[in-house]
Order: C-alpha cells, then structure tokens, then sequence
C-alpha cells in the first residue's frame, strides 16, 4: 500500500511540475544562442508536444536526466506545436516528437535522436556529450 501512496505521489508532482512546457520563450532563447555559437554549457534539447502520449510518458526520466545532469547539460523544451519552434524544428530536422538534439557548447549537432530509446541509451548519449572537450 505504501508503494502504491509514494507512486501517486510521484505522478502527481511530476504532473504538476509537467517540466517540459514551463518557459518556451526562454527555452527559445537557448536555441538562438546556439545558433550564434553562444551557449553556457552544452544542450540537451527535447522536442515534444503535449498531444504526444510518448511525450508525457517519458516526462520523469526527462525529469531525473535533468536533474542528474545540470548544470553540466543545459536542458532546453521545445513544444513543436507552438509557432516559435517551426524554424527550429527545419534547422533540426524533426520530424515528430519526441526528437532529441544534443548541441555542443558551440551550438554544434553532436546527435539527433528520434524517438525515446531508453533511460539508458540517454544517459550514454549525455555521458558522451559531456565527455566532449
């Protein structure tokens, strides 16, 4: 029963926090930085929309991805469905969401990963980005 009561409890904060569609204006700010070869830190970039069952579901490994590697990862949200994102998603090419890019600190593609593939498979991806020099 006590399983049961701390799994609620996780759903219902990780609904409530629902990481990815809190500040998009600033998230694309990010990304025009990148652009100009300007980031902090190197980026992991989510590409997602709130119609996106996969989207939602993936939300508390983003979430714990997110906290495990910040701030040596810049996280950034993108919600494709939004007007802002049009030309991101060309110079990204993404196709459908969920898409992960992940930008060097010069605001370089290092990987372009369509699709969820894993707690795992992200943790390698971001383990790489980091390693970088």
């Amino acid at each position: 029963m006590r399983r049961f009561i701390f799994a609620l409890g996780v759903l219902l904060l990780l609904s409530a926090c629902n990481v990815p569609t809190q500040a998009t204006p600033r998230n694309a700010a990010l990304l025009q930085s990148a652009q100009k070869g300007a980031l902090a830190s190197p980026s992991f970039v989510e590409f997602y929309s709130d119609e996106c069952a996969s989207c939602r579901k993936i939300q508390g490994p983003l979430l714990a991805l997110d906290e495990r590697y910040t701030p040596r990862v810049q996280f950034i949200y993108i919600d494709i469905d939004q007007d802002f994102a049009e030309p991101f998603m060309a110079q990204y090419n993404v196709r459908g969401a969920p898409t992960f890019v992940l930008l060097d600190q010069r605001g370089q593609v290092v990987e372009n990963i369509a699709g969820w593939s894993g707690d795992q498979a992200m943790t390698d991806a971001l383990d790489r980005l980091t390693a970088r020099p």
